[in-house]
Formats: C-alpha cells, structure tokens, sequence
C-alpha cells in the first residue's frame, strides 16, 4: 500500500488463481475507521488446507468457509488480509501493533463490511501451525465476523503466529 516491494515468507505461496477463484474487489469495502483501514474486500477460496490472499492492498471474504455478508445471521464471515514487513504496509498492518504484539482495536471499535458495523470482541494470537486445527476459530457462529492477518515481528524476520480478532454484529437482524 506504500509501494514497497514485497515477497511472500519462505514456503508460503498463492494457491493457483483458477483454484482460488480469487478477486481483488467485489464492490465491497472493510473500514475500521479507529485506525484508518479502508481497503476494497475481495473474495478468495480455501484451497488445499490453505488460505493465502493474492494481493497486498485487499482484504479477502474466504468464500467456502462460514458464510457471506448477506447470510450473516446464519453464520461466521471470514476475512483475511496480508500484514507487511521491513516497511511495508499491507491491510492487516492497519490492525497490528507489532511493538506489543496485540491487536491495536479495542473491544468494542467498529469494523464495517458493506456498511454492515460489528463490534469487536476480542482477539487473540495463534501459530500458523495450529491456526488450521482450532476449532474455536473456525466454528460458524450467526452474526460474527473473524478477521485474520500475519502478526509481524518487530525485528522484520517472518511472521510466525496469526492475529485472529473477533467481532460481533452491533444490531443483530430482528434486534
């Protein structure tokens, strides 16, 4: 997003775009106004136990996990994003507070999909290794919305865990 050169992690690589299904924009917008993030939403599959956003300036709603925007109260949305190191800045740095390894939104910061608000929840850190198997993450809960991004090391060697924030519907459907 600042128009630095960028590499994906050692072993790390897009699934095949074909596969993937990927697109950059979907007409849809993820704006976290509390930290300045407004980055057009694309769409993506999961491929192959993977899960790699194509580009560096998108966020990404993975299309065969949990549910879409629109069936949200039957459902979790997911969405995925790149962060950057050495400089870089990708959607999911907008998120991360590198320094102190957390999450910069608080509970209760508003994330909007489509002009649809959820509140944030909580968030938490998990390896990349463990992320796939955690049940918790990947439970399809009606009206939340789970955000997922790399956690940078300061030191800008690569990202070893997951930011995984939760939200939930400010105004549930019928609410």
């Amino acid at each position: 997003m600042h128009g630095n050169t960028v590499q994906l992690d050692p072993g790390v690589s897009p699934a095949p775009q074909a596969a993937a299904r990927a697109v950059d924009n979907a007409g849809v917008r993820l704006v976290v106004q509390s930290v300045g993030l407004n980055v057009p939403l694309g769409a993506i599959n999961e491929v192959d136990g993977q899960i790699v956003p194509p580009g560096f300036s998108s966020a990404y709603w993975v299309r065969n996990m949990g549910v879409s925007i629109q069936e949200r109260a039957s459902g979790t949305v997911y969405v995925v994003m790149h962060s950057l190191r050495n400089g870089g800045v990708g959607p999911g740095n907008y998120l991360a507070d590198v320094a102190h390894g957390r999450s910069r939104l608080a509970n209760g910061a508003t994330v909007a999909l489509d002009g649809i608000e959820y509140a944030v929840t909580g968030s938490q850190l998990i390896d990349k290794a463990q992320i796939a198997a955690n049940t918790v993450v990947w439970a399809n809960t009606p009206d939340r919305l789970i955000l997922i991004t790399c956690l940078e090391h300061a030191n800008g060697t690569p990202s070893t865990q997951n930011l995984v924030i939760t939200a939930t519907l400010r105004t549930p459907v019928g609410g």
